[in-house]
């Protein structure tokens, strides 16, 4: 297939975690599902109810050897509240240098203690979106997930 603005997915061949997320979040921010489509190349429905469908995708391995997985978008059922959550391997990416590319984050979750896969979350507001990173106990000084969704509540 001929590579066209209308199919054109992201470009792993050059990329490294952080324009990877710049990239995403863009798509994103979009709230459009045609554009997350396009941008991960195929996205197959997990689950589905009344109010809520769950997609997941193909894992990406980037150029810089980090591993994109375990992608987790969710959408409303009228498609306009769009979410997702990717998991990162191949690379222990530390709290510092998340910092530098997301400075003044909060903590807003940790985890209970079940399971070594629980999460200590780190949360920033940017223009109405939460970025959330996840650390989790298996590797608590690793970044183990990225998520972005739109704010219940506009900022004040």
């Amino acid at each position: 297939m001929k590579t066209t603005q209308e199919n054109k997915s992201f470009n792993a061949a050059q990329a490294n975690i952080w324009s990877f997320t710049a990239a995403f979040v863009e798509v994103i921010r979009t709230q459009q599902l045609d554009e997350v489509k396009k941008f991960l190349g195929d996205l197959r429905i997990r689950q589905q109810n009344e109010f809520f469908t769950f997609y997941t995708a193909k894992s990406v391995d980037l150029a810089s050897g980090e591993r994109v997985m375990a992608f987790s978008i969710a959408s409303d059922r009228n498609g306009t509240n769009i979410s997702a959550r990717f998991e990162v391997s191949n690379r222990c990416i530390s709290h510092d240098e998340v910092k530098l590319h997301y400075p003044g984050w909060r903590i807003v979750a940790g985890p209970r203690g079940g399971s070594l896969e629980e999460e200590t979350r780190y949360q920033v507001n940017i223009g109405g979106y939460a970025y959330t990173f996840g650390f989790a106990e298996k590797a608590p000084d690793c970044l183990n997930s990225i998520g972005v969704g739109r704010l219940s509540k506009p900022e004040s």
